[in-house]
């Protein structure tokens, strides 16, 4: 599958033989992507293919952070040269540049490959259709699913202060019976 990245993603050429050549940019500054628990898995995955392509090669241009990836990725883009790859990037940091007709449709590649996106969660699936922007029947896919992620906030109830309230009561049904709606506004 990267290879069929590379060789349609701009600057590496495939010829009718398969042979990809040339270099591949890849971005990467948006999320974790320079995590330093990722940077050796990314170096080794791009020495593979080096040494699988003759004549190809990966160039990473790692930015310190998104705000930074994104100004670097309006350069290149207004420039004419966007990068080859950009990784990871999410939802927004995709949905931001449809518009601009800069993604590769993915569809051909997935399907040449046997991969299904039906094989991915709904919603994963649904954003790298972009359907917000496509449509749901949309047959585009701009990019790969590689995880979901559900974040979640949990509170400490031993830091955070009591309720004050006249009637306060620590267990058993309120006096009026259960409820579920709130009988004042939180306090601010």
């Amino acid at each position: 599958m990267f290879v069929h990245l590379l060789a349609e993603g701009g600057r590496p050429s495939a010829r009718a033989t398969g042979t990809v050549t040339g270099r591949a940019s890849v971005l990467v500054g948006f999320g974790t992507g320079n995590d330093p628990s990722q940077v050796p898995t990314q170096q080794s995955l791009a020495a593979a293919f080096g040494r699988a392509h003759r004549g190809a090669s990966v160039a990473f241009n790692r930015v310190p952070d998104s705000d930074t990836a994104q100004q670097k990725f309006t350069v290149q883009l207004t420039a004419g040269s966007p990068p080859n790859v950009v990784l990871p990037i999410g939802i927004f940091g995709v949905s931001s540049s449809l518009d601009k007709d800069v993604w590769l449709d993915l569809a051909p590649y997935l399907a040449q490959s046997g991969i299904d996106l039906a094989e991915f969660q709904a919603p994963a699936a649904r954003a790298a259709k972009a359907v917000a922007y496509y449509g749901e029947s949309a047959r585009t896919v701009v990019g790969l699913p590689s995880g979901m992620f559900t974040h979640a906030v949990g509170y400490n109830k031993d830091l955070s202060p009591k309720p004050a309230s006249r009637n306060h009561r620590t267990s058993g049904t309120p006096p009026n019976g259960p409820t579920t709606r709130c009988s004042r506004p939180p306090r601010r």
